[in-house]
């Protein structure tokens, strides 16, 4: 296994404030750079460090932001979380979907999906951790898909947090890994809740391939049907599924 280092780690981590020998790590990468002509203006990675990506022409102004918000506004919600957080949470879930290239039909479904799913998943943002005392926890401990090893404390630890809630060591590991933040594990449930709402959410579209195996293939069926095929991938079943289908379908309508 490699041990080198991932320059985007060490971006996502600088803080010469906290941690100054940082500030004088990077002028030694910065010396050493400059002498092998890493620099350069005509460097490949610094040509494409200055020219962002465009957005598809296809995704500009596809979605009413003022429309959803306002219906947001309209139910009933955690008003809190709606001002604080939703704003953060929207403009991260956008630049996630603009990867796709989607033409402007299927990117306002996506985004339906995405969420009206969330919105139960968490009660309206109520609940970005799932409901539940120590005891409630107790039969997840044992549940063959979440790795939980048997423990109580660690199905209690790890139960769902985030915008579709994450749940289960199995889950938080991978999680971790791929956020680089091995805090994800060692504080579980609610510095999941705090840090990675949307993050956690993304990462589980992407590790299910929501969008190409799950969303596009189904994009032709009744609206009923494409809801009833991703919940039944967010969810493992069918749960409140009316409550889902409802605000797909308000969703689509008014974005």
């Amino acid at each position: 296994m490699s041990n080198n280092i991932k320059i985007e780690n060490v971006i996502k981590f600088y803080d010469p404030v906290k941690n100054p020998h940082q500030r004088e790590a990077i002028l030694l990468l910065q010396e050493q750079l400059d002498k092998l002509g890493l620099t350069n203006p005509e460097v490949a990675w610094v040509k494409k460090y200055r020219t962002p990506n465009p957005v598809p022409a296809s995704n500009n102004n596809v979605i009413s932001y003022d429309s959803f918000y306002n219906y947001l506004d309209s139910i009933p919600v955690n008003k809190s979380r709606l001002t604080k957080d939703f704003p953060i949470w929207h403009k991260k879930v956008i630049n996630y979907f603009n990867k796709f290239n989607l033409e402007s039909n299927v990117y306002k479904t996506v985004y339906s999906h995405f969420w009206s799913q969330c919105l139960v998943e968490t009660d309206a943002f109520h609940g970005l951790i799932e409901y539940g005392n120590y005891d409630y926890f107790r039969p997840y401990a044992n549940h063959p898909s979440l790795g939980n090893e048997g423990s109580e404390e660690l199905a209690f630890r790890y139960r769902g947090a985030g915008l579709t809630h994450t749940t289960g060591k199995y889950n938080y590991t991978k999680l971790s890994k791929a956020m680089n933040d091995p805090h994800i594990l060692t504080e579980g449930a609610i510095y999941v809740a705090n840090n990675y709402a949307v993050e956690s959410a993304t990462f589980f579209w992407d590790s299910v391939q929501m969008i190409e195996r799950v969303i596009k293939p189904s994009v032709n069926r009744s609206l009923r049907e494409q809801c009833e095929v991703v919940t039944r991938t967010v969810n493992g079943g069918l749960n409140h599924f009316q409550q889902r289908f409802n605000y797909f379908v308000d969703i689509l309508k008014i974005v």
